[in-house]
């Protein structure tokens, strides 16, 4: 698949702002958030435009942009209808809560919006990975890791934001980022090894035709047309490798052991620049990890083009 910069940047960058909002608020409500008013609205005006910047770009791709608004009408088939219409929904609900923040309020009524909250935005992360997991054309997406891996990785992206915001001196918010981090590291692996695995897709399954066998004798085209540009993308062997092991190191063993030596304290002088470290290290490899999972997928169409 054609990996458009447009869409790279929307998920890293939507997923750092819906996971940051998410860990902003799951961690004020525990009590583990030592934050002000004017702190707290300052850190969720950053995650409403991180995310914001992610939507704004996903329509950057589309060949009329204009036409944007039909995503939405189709709320119940479209996974990606459902997706729009929670990002709008969000905005009202996650302002009301930064506002009676703001305000001071508490209570019974702020836990519930809290709630309502949190849950909206995992809803939002899972519908973001059904996109890719839905679409049965593309075996190495419609893999049962894609919805978990993206859910880690929100909340991941969002703890690694909190560490920049207050600082990696509280021992729970060290051990719950080295938890997600560590578990979406191994999900990913996981991920990589499936996409190695025989695949049941071929030209016989592509055309439907299961009682004999089907060989291809022209593509039926003279020049290279849309399907071969977005659905046949090719990248060499150890361009891919070579991306793997970056994505791996900058979005999981980086962060991992600056985290680790910031909880231990091994790291004094230079903490800001080491919590900085961390999420310009994991941004980056979360583009190279998105970047991947784009050109990894194979569309079954390639079959059409004698593509394997």
């Amino acid at each position: 698949m054609h990996p458009a910069f447009s869409v790279l940047f929307f998920t890293v960058t939507s997923g750092f702002g819906y996971g940051f909002m998410l860990c902003l608020i799951v961690l004020q409500q525990l009590g583990l958030l030592d934050m002000g008013r004017e702190e707290f609205l300052l850190w969720s005006g950053v995650a409403f435009a991180l995310f914001t910047l992610g939507l704004m770009s996903s329509t950057l791709h589309l060949a009329n942009p204009k036409n944007a608004w039909r995503s939405f009408v189709r709320f119940r088939t479209s996974w990606l209808s459902r997706e729009g219409v929670f990002a709008i929904v969000g905005y009202p609900v996650l302002g009301a809560y930064v506002a009676a923040v703001w305000f001071g309020q508490t209570g019974l009524w702020l836990h519930v919006l809290a709630l309502v909250c949190i849950a909206l935005i995992l809803v939002l992360l899972y519908c973001t990975a059904m996109i890719y997991a839905s679409l049965k054309t593309i075996p190495q997406w419609h893999n049962k890791l894609v919805p978990p891996i993206f859910l880690t990785l929100g909340v991941s992206s969002g703890l690694v934001c909190v560490g920049l915001a207050k600082g990696w001196q509280h021992a729970e918010l060290s051990i719950t980022a080295l938890f997600f981090l560590g578990l979406s590291a191994i999900l990913k692996l996981q991920y990589f090894s499936s996409l190695g695995k025989p695949t049941r897709s071929s030209i016989n399954t592509a055309t439907s035709f299961s009682q004999a066998s089907v060989t291809l004798f022209d593509a039926g085209h003279s020049s290279q047309n849309f399907l071969q540009r977005e659905f046949v993308y090719e990248v060499g062997p150890k361009t891919t490798a070579l991306a793997r092991k970056a994505s791996l190191t900058m979005a999981f063993l980086a962060p991992l052991v600056l985290i680790a030596l910031l909880w231990s304290k091994t790291v004094t002088d230079y903490t800001q620049l080491a919590a900085w470290a961390i999420v310009i290290s994991l941004y980056v490899g979360l583009l190279l990890e998105r970047w991947l999972f784009f050109v990894e997928a194979k569309h079954v169409v390639r079959h059409y083009y004698d593509k394997s």
